[in-house]
C-alpha cells in the first residue's frame, strides 16, 4: 500500500492511498479532525506507490505493469496517458516546486524523471542509480533527490542537473530499505529498514555516516 499526503490546502488536508488488492486509489479529506473517504478510482489499475504534488493539483501513481500515471487531485480523473518506466516501479517523489516527478524503476535500475504537467522525460533522464531502486525522497529545498537501492546503497542526485554527487552511490548497512526521508535543513536523512527477521530505523548525517545513537 502506498500513500501520499497533500498538506498544502488551507481548508482541507488530503491523503491519497493506493489499494493494490482492490486495485484502486482512495482519497481521504480532513473534515473537522476526521479523515473521510471522499473519492476513489480504479483508473490506476495495479497501483503500487503514490505521491502528491505540493501545489495540490495532481497525484502520481506507479503501476505494477511498469507505468506511471497522473491523476487530478480533486476528481481523481486520469490526466493524459500512462508512461512506461520498467516493470514493477516502486517509489516515487514530486519535487517541492511541483515541476518534476522522480520514479524508482526497480527492474531497469534507474531513475526516470518527468515533467509533471506532460509526463515527458527531462534531458538526462533516466539516471543510473544502482540495482533495484525502491524508494525516493526529494529534499525540501529541491536541490537533491535521494534514492535507496537494493545494494543496499543510497544514490544522491542533483535534482536540476540529474548528475550524481561525488561518491554516489553510498553503501548502507542491512538489507531492504522500506522508506527514506530527509530533514528540512538537509542535515540528515532517515531510513526505515527490514530483513527476514526484524525491522529497524537509522539516521545518517549529510556526510552519509551513521549518526551516533541511531
Amino acid at each position: 500500500m502506498g500513500r501520499g499526503v497533500s498538506p498544502y490546502r488551507r481548508t482541507a488536508k488530503s491523503v491519497f492511498v493506493t489499494d493494490p488488492d482492490g486495485q484502486n486509489v482512495i482519497k481521504f479529506e480532513d473534515r473537522n479532525g476526521n479523515f473521510v473517504n471522499v473519492n476513489s478510482t480504479s483508473a490506476a489499475g495495479d497501483p503500487l506507490d503514490i505521491a502528491a504534488s505540493a501545489d495540490g493539483s495532481r497525484v502520481f501513481v506507479t503501476r505494477d505493469e511498469g507505468t506511471v500515471i497522473a491523476l487530478d487531485a480533486h476528481t481523481l480523473a486520469m490526466l493524459g496517458s500512462s508512461v512506461g518506466v520498467g516493470k514493477s516501479p516502486w517509489g516515487l517523489a514530486v519535487s517541492p516546486d511541483s515541476k518534476r516527478v522522480f520514479v524508482a524503476s526497480f527492474t531497469n535500475a534507474n531513475l526516470p524523471v518527468f515533467h509533471t504537467d506532460t509526463l515527458t522525460p527531462l534531458p538526462g533522464s533516466p539516471v543510473d542509480v544502482g540495482p533495484h531502486p525502491t524508494v525516493v525522497a526529494a529534499s525540501l529545498d529541491g536541490e537533491f533527490v535521494f534514492v535507496a537501492t537494493g545494494g543496499p546503497s543510497l544514490a544522491v542526485v542533483h535534482a536540476d542537473t540529474l548528475l550524481p554527487i561525488p561518491g554516489s552511490p553510498f553503501g548502507l548497512a542491512g538489507t531492504s530499505t522500506m522508506s527514506v526521508a530527509v530533514s528540512p535543513n538537509i542535515s540528515r536523512f532517515f531510513r526505515a529498514c527490514a530483513d527476514a527477521r526484524d525491522g529497524w530505523f537509522e539516521s545518517y548525517t549529510l556526510a552519509y555516516s551513521p549518526v551516533t545513537g541511531s
